[in-house]
């Protein structure tokens, strides 16, 4: 598993790595169950511009729908739920929204 000191700093370098040409926007993250992140980029205009998935157990990146798939919606209780299918593994859960705008 991916040992993950300063998560703020990670997003920052991880979207800046995956997404050179992205320089002014916001990211949200969402911790999904212990093994994944989900990190949205959006530009000034709040577009969305990307989106990556980390697989903390395997470190693994993926980005832009190449590999897997995500649906992530609010319940009725105020909680947000994910759906995310990774090669053939289906997962599902409660996600936790770490930073809802960290700038960029």
């Amino acid at each position: 598993m991916k040992k993950i000191d300063d998560i703020k700093k990670f997003v920052i370098e991880t979207a800046k790595k995956e997404y050179p040409q992205f320089e002014k926007g916001c990211v949200m993250v969402y911790q999904l169950g212990k093994e994944h992140l989900l990190i949205e980029l959006f530009n000034e205009n709040d577009e969305k511009v990307g989106e990556i998935i980390v697989n903390l157990k395997e470190d693994k990146i993926y980005k832009d729908g190449k590999g897997y798939s995500i649906k992530i919606e609010g319940t009725p209780k105020g909680m947000i739920r994910y759906h995310l299918t990774e090669g053939k593994k289906k997962l599902e859960g409660k996600a936790e929204s770490l930073y809802p705008c960290l700038p960029i």
